[in-house]
Formats: structure tokens, sequence, C-alpha cells
């Protein structure tokens, strides 16, 4: 955590961005997610969605392990276009219209029905 960010600040802040990553299920999938927990160190978020796949994607898992590439392949391509969403929401939240991603990782947890992941900013994530 940063020296001007304080513990609550952190909590709001990872609260509603929750509640963007929500919306954003709800909005493609059609459903959110049974799970999301967002936490925030200094410049650094960690996420973990749980019940991230759809029906169909379980079904093409079930059917085929094989399948595992075209959902990763489909979902990159859905994170790509919706992180610029998110970061523009981010720096609504923050007040930091310069906030960008230098650097992220998703990756799926397929058994576990999880999507786990962190982002590296540019600056701390404080309101």
């Amino acid at each position: 955590m940063s020296d001007t960010a304080t513990a609550s600040e952190i909590r709001i802040l990872s609260r509603l961005a929750t509640n963007v990553v929500v919306e954003i299920y709800k909005r493609l999938m059609g459903r959110g997610p049974t799970g999301v927990r967002i936490t925030v160190v200094d410049n650094i978020m960690y996420l973990d969605i749980k019940g991230a796949l759809t029906p169909l994607e379980r079904y093409l898992l079930r059917s085929d392990p094989g399948n595992e590439f075209i959902v990763k392949s489909v979902r990159d391509q859905i994170i790509d276009n919706e992180g610029k969403y998110f970061i523009a929401n981010l720096r609504r939240i923050t007040g930091k219209s310069d906030l960008f991603y230098k650097s992220h990782k998703l990756d799926f947890d397929f058994e576990n029905d999880r999507l786990i992941g962190f982002a590296i900013f540019n600056q701390p994530l404080d309101c």
C-alpha cells in the first residue's frame, strides 16, 4: 500500500473494481461470476474470479480437454478488448487520468472454474 492510501481507501477501491468486473461479466456472459476477490497492494492488483466459465465453455472442456485452447483464445480476445473499459473505470474511480497497465497476466484454472491474475500499474492504486 502506498504512503498516501489508507486501508479504508484500498478496500473501497477493491470493492468498486470488483463491481466493474461483475458488470463486465454480466454484460458479456449473461451472468456474473459466483465470486470475485480483488486485492490491491501499492501498484499491483490481484484478481481471483470464481465461477468464471460459462455453461458453453464448461461443455466444451468436458467434451474434449483439447478445447482449452479455444476457450483461452476467445477469452484472451475478450480480456484484451474489455481491458480498455476496465482501465477507463479505474481512472474514473482513482481520479488518475494517466493510469495504465505496465504488465498483466490472467490465466484459467479450468478444473476449479477460476480465472486468476494480476496487473502491474504505472503508479499506486489509491483514491
